[in-house]
């Protein structure tokens, strides 16, 4: 058997507050998934770092940690993911102990795929 869970749109929200939960409750179950099944994979599919203050303040660093902490096979760059620049999508991609994914993403310069993403992983 085989469990696939796509996490997207998460914003940075790393801390619950009043009106939203952060990834605590995430991450337990999450977790719990992968004991249950270590045929478990997680993905990313966008919009991962950008949005709540905590991630704001790093750049997205402190979800790419969490990402990493859960081993996630791979992020699919969404269109937040942009909002900072490509700087610190490649610093972001240095830190991550995944890929990052995006096959249509092109430098205008040379009109070359860019070099901080994949455009696919295989995942055994």
């Amino acid at each position: 058997m085989l469990d696939i869970f796509a996490i997207n749109d998460l914003h940075g929200k790393l801390l619950d507050n009043s009106s939203q939960p952060g990834v605590d409750e995430l991450t337990s179950f999450l977790k719990s998934a992968r004991d249950d099944n270590p045929n478990t994979v997680l993905l990313s599919s966008g919009d991962m770092w950008q949005g709540a203050s905590e991630s704001n303040l790093t750049h997205g660093r402190i979800m790419t940690d969490w990402m990493n902490s859960l081993s996630f096979a791979s992020m699919t760059l969404g269109n937040h993911e942009f909002d900072w620049g490509e700087e610190y999508i490649s610093a972001n991609g240095d830190a991550a102990e995944f890929p990052l994914l995006a096959i249509n993403v092109f430098d205008r310069s040379t009109n070359e795929r860019v070099d901080y993403c994949d455009a696919s992983v295989v995942v055994e």
